[in-house]
């Protein structure tokens, strides 16, 4: 007797490959992911300690620390807008000359970013001067406007 072709696939059943669904491979990947960014965020917590007790400049261990809080957060953008402006002010500290006083030109940086900072600040708190100047004159004369129109109808009654 011949078997069918339903027979002869159960007997002979077909290797079946097995793959995990993509979700569970996008889970896999963003774990592993967040381990090697703790990981990583581990290894500059120890190197900040270390630059603490050596006793290193603080630009360096600020730079470590921007570092960490980028793995932490993985936010990478936010990293290196924040190490460009550490670089504005000690960037090129470390090729200065030994003569010059490392100290005094950050400090010089430190401060020439301290008075763009105010400088912005008071252009935005005098635009906002000025719209509340613009907001007291409507407030103004909405307030005349509803005391005429209140005159109005003792005008109107009086005749």
């Amino acid at each position: 007797m011949s078997n069918g072709l339903f027979d002869l696939a159960s007997q002979n059943p077909a290797p079946i490959e097995e793959q995990p669904p993509q979700e569970t491979i996008d889970v896999r990947a963003e774990y592993e992911a967040r381990r090697a960014a703790a990981e990583k965020a581990n290894e500059l917590k120890e190197s900040i300690s270390r630059q603490i007790e050596q006793g290193n400049d603080p630009q360096y261990i600020l730079y470590t620390a921007v570092r960490a809080i980028g793995y932490l957060t993985r936010d990478t953008e936010w990293q290196r807008e924040q190490e460009k402006q550490l670089d504005s002010v000690y960037g090129d500290l470390a090729q200065v000359s030994f003569l010059l006083d490392e100290t005094a030109i950050a400090g010089e940086r430190l401060e020439e970013k301290r008075q763009q900072y105010a400088e912005r600040m008071l252009k935005r708190l005098n635009n906002n001067l000025k719209d509340c100047e613009k907001i007291q004159t409507s407030i103004k004369q909405a307030m005349e406007a509803t005391r005429k129109l209140m005159e109005e109808p003792q005008a109107n009654n009086s005749q």
